[in-house]
């Protein structure tokens, strides 16, 4: 999983120093297993994991509101770290 890690950060261009990555790994893990469960189910739509895959919840929590100008309801971050594709 972290070799993973390691390509999505470069297919990403995504600069993290070696501490950074270790404090987002669980973040990234969690959200790959996500995927691959989504995945597995044979739903008729497939998740793939984003640039933002790593991100925690309460950043993509700014990120909404900053972009909305408001409040956003924690119900609403649920797949925001995923990318939705229908087969």
């Amino acid at each position: 999983m972290w070799a993973l890690y390691h390509r999505w950060c470069k297919h990403f261009k995504m600069e993290r120093d070696h501490d950074e990555m270790v404090r987002r790994f669980a973040e990234f893990k969690n959200c790959v297993l996500h995927v691959h469960q989504v995945n597995r189910a044979g739903l008729s739509y497939k998740l793939a994991i984003n640039k933002s895959a790593d991100t925690s919840i309460e950043e993509k929590r700014k990120v909404l509101v900053s972009l909305r100008g408001g409040e956003v309801a924690s119900g609403r971050l649920k797949a925001v770290g995923c990318l939705l594709t229908t087969e």
